[in-house]
């Protein structure tokens, strides 16, 4: 499991487009722009019916996913229990 709060992860943080796949767009959180710094979280899935019409760039401030962030860290919670 993740040590980082919701709050590290969302806070001045960036979260970076990996790839898209059967109707899922992917996001990893870094905690600077560069992408060459390790990932604090990865593979965070964001479906594309969930943004109804919304655009997300391939760079965006963390806390603009921050709603698929706390699913996916509950998703990742779930599985360790």
């Amino acid at each position: 499991m993740n040590k980082h709060t919701l709050k590290d992860l969302i806070q001045d943080n960036w979260a970076i487009f990996t790839r898209y796949r059967e109707g899922i767009l992917y996001y990893n959180i870094y905690d600077h722009i560069d992408p060459t710094f390790e990932a604090l979280l990865t593979d965070i899935p964001i479906p594309v019916e969930d943004l109804k019409g919304a655009e997300l760039r391939h760079t965006e401030k963390a806390s603009t996913i921050m709603k698929w962030i706390r699913i996916y860290l509950a998703q990742v919670q779930a599985k360790s229990a």
